[in-house]
């Protein structure tokens, strides 16, 4: 009785410690978009659909243009140089954005083919990872360093994939937590 009381109380102390840093996961990442938001918003002048890209609705070429205008609306700043381009047009993400779209697919990918990691080591590898995007995105902000576009694609990639497995993960230990 003693020994399963104590398994119980750790099981919850792991639960609350895994919640803590669940919601500071995905509050610092929001939290620094919030900072660059309002940084850039100084110094660019206001352009059509929140971004840094003035779409013009007559293009020729309407794909582009309605994918340009969905880039504007997931919070994206799509500046010019710091977006990937193809063909001769810009991608409608930035490096950043690109990197942390394809990272959530990689997890939801590998969650599909039911690939399971260790909470624990999910919880590392989620915070390492945001502790790098963080820095490399305050490093920038801060003009320390000038970030590239192949950084900031790897540090969204690896934030993106790491955070999104770990709260798969996370939803699916709190699921079994709770029917038990």
């Amino acid at each position: 009785m003693y020994r399963q009381s104590l398994k119980c109380s750790q099981k919850h102390r792991d639960l609350a410690a895994v919640k803590v840093f669940w919601v500071i996961c995905c509050l610092v990442p929001l939290a620094g978009c919030a900072a660059c938001a309002e940084w850039e918003k100084e110094e660019q002048p206001p352009m059509s659909y929140g971004s840094a890209v003035t779409v013009d609705a007559n293009s020729d070429n309407k794909t582009w243009v309605l994918l340009m205008r969905l880039g504007a609306k997931t919070g994206c700043h799509q500046l010019h140089e710091r977006s990937f381009f193809w063909k001769g047009s810009q991608f409608p993400l930035c490096a950043r954005c690109t990197g942390l779209l394809t990272g959530q697919a990689a997890a939801l990918f590998l969650f599909v083919l039911f690939v399971r990691f260790d909470i624990r080591i999910l919880l590392c590898l989620a915070g390492i990872s945001v502790l790098i995007m963080g820095i490399d995105g305050l490093g920038q902000l801060k003009n320390r360093w000038l970030s590239t576009n192949p950084r900031r694609l790897v540090t969204g990639l690896l934030c993106g994939c790491f955070v999104t497995t770990f709260n798969i993960n996370f939803i699916i230990m709190l699921a079994k937590f709770l029917r038990n």
